[in-house]
C-alpha cells in the first residue's frame, strides 16, 4: 500500500519520538486511498473518531465512516501545521493534543479545494499491546469551501 506523506510540526521541545512517529504514520495512513482498515487500527478497540456532525466508535464503524467519506473525495491530503501537545489527563490517563492544519481535497471532476482544519486527540495505551493509539479524534472543519 503506498502512503502519503505527511507533514506534520511540533515544537522543537516535544521529544516524545513515539507520539511523533504515531501521528506522522497515522496521517499518512489517513491520506491513502483505500486504507480503510489500517486507518481504523490506529484506534484503541472502543475509540471514537468524530468529524463535523458524524461520529463513530469501533474499529467497524470507524472503517464505515471513513469508506463514506473517501466516497466523494478521490484523494486527500492532510498537513498538521501545528501540534500542541498538553499534559496527561490525570481522570483518564490519556495523552492530550490539539493540532491545526490545513487539507486538500482532490474531487472527482478534477478540482482541488483546500480547507482548514483542527482536532483534539486523546493517546491511550492499548491495554493488549502496550501501543500508542487514538481513544479520541475529534476533527473540526471548513466544509463551506470543500464543495
Amino acid at each position: 500500500m503506498v502512503h502519503h506523506k505527511a507533514e506534520l510540526q511540533f515544537p522543537d521541545n516535544y521529544t516524545d519520538a513515539a507520539t511523533k512517529k504515531f501521528l506522522t504514520d497515522y496521517f499518512e495512513t489517513s491520506n491513502t486511498p483505500n486504507a480503510h482498515d489500517e486507518s481504523a487500527k490506529y484506534f484503541t478497540e472502543h475509540g471514537v473518531f468524530c468529524i463535523g456532525p458524524a461520529k463513530a466508535q469501533g474499529h467497524s464503524e470507524i472503517t464505515a465512516l471513513r469508506e463514506k467519506m473517501w466516497d466523494s473525495v478521490p484523494g486527500r491530503e492532510h498537513r498538521a501545521h501545528r501540534i500542541f501537545p498538553f499534559e496527561t489527563n490525570k481522570e483518564t490517563k490519556n495523552e492530550e493534543l490539539m493540532v491545526y492544519g490545513t487539507a486538500t481535497y482532490k474531487h472527482h471532476d478534477g478540482a482541488q479545494k483546500d480547507t482548514e482544519w483542527a482536532g483534539r486527540m486523546e493517546l491511550a495505551k492499548d491495554h493488549k499491546t502496550g501501543e500508542k493509539k487514538l481513544a479520541v479524534l475529534h476533527c473540526f472543519l471548513d466544509t463551506a469551501n470543500m464543495k
